[in-house]
Parts: C-alpha cells; sequence; structure tokens
C-alpha cells in the first residue's frame, strides 16, 4: 500500500520561518588593537554574555589602533558596513555624532541607571539633549616617572614647567629621551596637550563652537614649552611603544591605563621603577588642571539590531563586580558609576598609595574636548610645526588661531 503525505506550502513556509527565527542574532563589536591584555578581560564578558544569552550572540573584532583612529571606522560606518556596536572616545566622537552615525542610548537608561553616574560624565557624552554614548571610564592624565633614572640623578618629580623642561633636558641621554608626550598627531595627541592650555590659560576653542580660543600667551607658552623640548630633542617626535617601562623615556604624561600595561608586561617597573605625580603648573602659583577622557560604547544608527545592542551595553556594567575587573584587571581607569566606585575593591585598588594620586587629580580635571576633527587637525598641524621649527611660536599660534576662526565662519553660512 501507497500512502502519500501532502504537506502544505504553507505548514512548510512556517516551518522554515520558525527555523529561520531560531538563529542568533549576531552582534558585531569594534574596538582598537591593544597588544596589553585588556581585551582578554573583557573577552571574558562577551563570553558570559553569549552563554546565558543563546539568542544574541555577541564577536568581537579588533581594529589596529592607527587604522580606527583613522578613516576605517568613519568609512564603514557612512558606507554601512559597520558594526553593531564600537568604541568612541569624547575627543573623536563629534564627527560621528554630527554626521548621524550614532544612536542615542536614552531609551536604554533606566532613571536608576542615569543616576548611578557622576552628572559630570552624562553632561560630557550629552549633545542636543541626548546621551549619545553609554561611558564606562574616567582617565585623568599624570606625570608617570622612572624613580629609579630619578633616584640616579638626585632628581624630584618637577612641579613647575620650567623644572619640567630643566628636568627632561638632564635626564636625556643618547638611550633615552626625558620625556615622552604624544607625538603622533592624531585625537590622543590634542587629548594629552589640552591640560597644558588649560594651564595656560587658553582653549582650543568656545564649548559652543562659536570662537577661537587659542589665541595669545596661554597658547604660545604651552606650545613652546613642548616645542623647546623638541628642540632639545628631550622629547621624540615619532611614536614609542611603551617609551617609559622601555627604558626609552624618563618620562611620560599618560592616564591610569598604563597601570594595567605595566602590571602585566612590566612587572619589575611596575613594582620597583614606576612613579606617578600630578601634571607640573606653568609656575608655582597657577592652579593644577588635567584632562580625563575614556571610552564609551556606541550605538550604530544603521545597525538592524539596535534593541539588543542597547540591551547588551546595559548589561556589561550592571554587575558592579565587571566594573571592577574592567577597572583593576582591564584597562585599569577609573570607574563612573558610583555602583563600582562603591565597592571596596575598586577603593582598596584606587586608595592604594601606589595609585592614589588619580583619585586626587580627579578634583582638577575637566573633561576632553569635543572638538570638530577640522579643529583639532589644526592644532595637530601647530604642534608639528612647531616640532620642526617652521616658523616663530607666535606665528605658528596666529595662523592656527586664524584656521580656526575661519573654519567656524564657514559653518556659519
Amino acid at each position: 500500500m501507497c500512502v502519500i503525505l501532502l504537506v502544505s506550502p504553507f505548514l512548510w513556509a512556517g516551518g522554515a520561518k520558525e527555523q529561520k527565527a531560531a538563529q542568533p542574532i549576531q552582534l558585531t563589536l569594534w574596538v582598537y588593537a591593544n597588544p596589553d591584555g585588556r581585551w582578554n578581560v573583557f573577552q571574558g564578558f562577551i563570553d558570559e554574555w553569549n552563554k546565558t544569552k543563546p539568542s544574541v550572540q555577541i564577536k568581537m573584532e579588533q581594529i589596529p589602533f592607527d587604522r580606527y583612529m583613522g578613516e576605517v571606522l568613519a568609512a564603514a560606518l557612512v558606507g554601512g558596513r559597520g558594526p553593531d556596536l564600537f568604541l568612541l572616545s569624547r575627543g573623536d566622537y563629534r564627527k560621528y555624532v554630527e554626521g548621524g552615525l550614532v544612536y542615542p542610548v536614552d531609551e536604554f537608561l533606566s532613571p536608576q541607571m542615569k543616576a548611578d553616574f557622576l552628572p559630570q560624565v552624562l553632561e560630557a557624552v550629552t549633545y542636543k539633549g541626548k546621551i549619545m554614548t553609554y561611558p564606562f571610564e574616567m582617565d585623568p592624565v599624570v606625570l608617570f616617572y622612572n624613580k629609579e633614572m630619578f633616584a640616579k640623578a638626585g632628581l624630584q618629580p618637577p612641579k613647575t614647567w620650567d623644572e619640567l623642561y630643566e628636568t627632561a633636558v638632564k635626564l636625556t641621554t643618547p638611550q633615552t629621551y626625558g620625556i615622552y608626550l604624544a607625538p603622533a598627531p592624531n585625537a590622543y595627541q590634542n587629548f594629552i596637550f589640552s591640560p597644558f592650555v588649560w594651564m595656560a590659560g587658553a582653549d582650543f576653542a568656545d564649548p559652543d563652537i562659536k570662537e577661537s580660543r587659542f589665541k595669545g600667551p596661554g597658547a604660545e607658552k604651552a606650545l613652546d614649552l613642548w616645542r623647546r623640548l623638541a628642540q632639545a630633542k628631550a622629547t621624540p617626535t615619532t611614536a614609542i611603544v611603551e617609551s617609559l617601562a622601555n627604558g626609552l623615556a624618563a618620562m611620560e604624561v599618560a592616564g591610569p591605563w598604563k597601570i594595567g600595561s605595566y602590571r602585566r608586561n612590566f612587572k619589575e617597573f611596575y613594582e620597583t621603577k614606576m612613579g606617578i605625580a600630578p601634571l607640573p603648573t606653568p609656575t608655582a602659583n597657577d592652579k593644577p588642571i588635567t584632562v580625563y577622557g575614556g571610552w564609551g560604547f556606541a550605538i550604530n544608527s544603521k545597525s538592524p539590531h539596535i534593541k539588543q545592542a542597547g540591551e547588551f551595553i546595559t548589561w556589561i556594567f550592571s554587575d558592579p563586580n565587571r566594573g571592577v575587573r574592567w577597572t583593576t584587571q582591564g584597562r585599569t581607569c577609573l570607574a563612573p558609576q558610583k555602583s563600582i566606585r562603591d565597592t571596596q575593591d575598586h577603593r582598596a585598588f584606587w586608595e592604594d598609595p601606589k595609585h592614589r594620586v588619580f583619585l586626587d587629580v580627579m578634583t582638577t580635571a575637566r573633561s576632553e574636548a569635543a572638538n570638530p576633527e577640522e579643529i583639532n587637525k589644526i592644532i595637530q598641524d601647530a604642534i608639528q610645526k612647531a616640532f620642526a621649527g617652521q616658523g616663530t611660536i607666535s606665528e605658528i599660534v596666529a595662523e592656527a588661531d586664524l584656521r580656526i576662526t575661519e573654519y567656524i565662519r564657514t559653518q556659519r553660512k
């Protein structure tokens, strides 16, 4: 006997839909590559999510830092080939936000979540009333130094710019630079340069980008300090990897992320040679100012999975234990969320005398400036010209001021 089974095409189509629906959604997260091991910690968070959330899987991809900070990320987002999630720093985020490439995160943050953040942190990532990224780091900049080199030279950490220059020159040898600043022309250079400009009484532009403030004696004094260090060959004009820990520099202006790198990869330096001090001020009578930055999660406005992306970024640090692991074992940074900062482990790590200076300088810290890419580029050009001795400091600053003013004028049309 022959039995013929007739399967309704509607039932078959429904089965196919169910089978398709069972496939997990995959979100891609782009991060900048870093060899210091920080992303191993973060991968642990992703593994935990993927194990407990089988319907939404996260894949992290590391992009070489120079390419990430260059055009690769921007081109991918504009071309519709970008990741669902990516990292954005305040110093580089304006072009993405103004270009409509970032989806605001407000709808994913409950009132309780917003109240957990330090107010100034959310304010720093708010654009036209919308919170554009989920900030998860605070990185105040300080002066790292090699205690062994200082002890052999009979020197103390400098407290003024004159002392900084003199100390850097004294510690410069054919094998070692006196100080490592930020020689590569990118947003990180603007970040490191900004507290020097602020302490001298100048700025790059006003917060609303309506006028140039890179002008006058303040801007000239800050730029001249960097120029003199370069001319004395006390600071390099090209990038060096881990200059301080590798013994290629006696001082370095950087943030708390260095601690994680030193602890993982340069244990002897971390334990016996690493010293940390506040940034020197122009004179002994000037008030100290530093800058803090930090990365935040951004959602691609063109992602087909915005809801799932929002759920992931709010999940990560909803558990203070994950926040502690990132801020003390991952990138090492201060947490912007009170629920993480108030944990015993976070307090113990950052109140340790070895690290305490970061908490101290936060009282003088200003958020990284969110300037347009064009203004950042003008400042970078000024620094490169100062390094190369192309013109007097007054001429270089006047040219940069004019270019910033002209750029702002063209944006009003």
